[in-house]
């Protein structure tokens, strides 16, 4: 279940962030307006949502370093990648220079 969340993207963490933020404003207004919350429920609800808030900026600051360095591996992979592909592309260009050189030589050897 943690690598659940460790996985979660940058911008769900920070949406739900948002979300949580949105529901603490409309409770804290709802209260407001209706006065039936103490002050001590209050500041334990505040309380709470302040832990998980914390949490899930710690959540997305990793997140967010696990994208980074994502990124950075999917670079050097793709510099890899290209660098393969022009060996490659040269191997081929040789080997079809040494296959016309080697067919020509079949051919004056067929001509003696």
């Amino acid at each position: 279940m943690a690598d659940n969340n460790k996985t979660m993207s940058a911008e769900k963490a920070n949406a739900a962030i948002e979300e949580a933020l949105t529901r603490l404003e409309r409770t804290l207004l709802s209260r407001k307006s209706g006065g039936k919350a103490s002050n001590g429920e209050q500041a334990v609800y505040i309380e709470q949502l302040e832990t998980k808030n914390k949490q899930m900026a710690r959540d997305l600051e990793d997140i967010t370093k696990h994208c980074i360095a994502l990124k950075s591996s999917q670079t050097a992979l793709e510099k890899k990648c290209q660098l393969l592909e022009n060996i490659n592309d040269s191997a081929e260009k040789e080997l079809a220079a040494t296959l016309q050189d080697l067919d020509q030589l079949i051919a004056q050897k067929s001509l003696h």
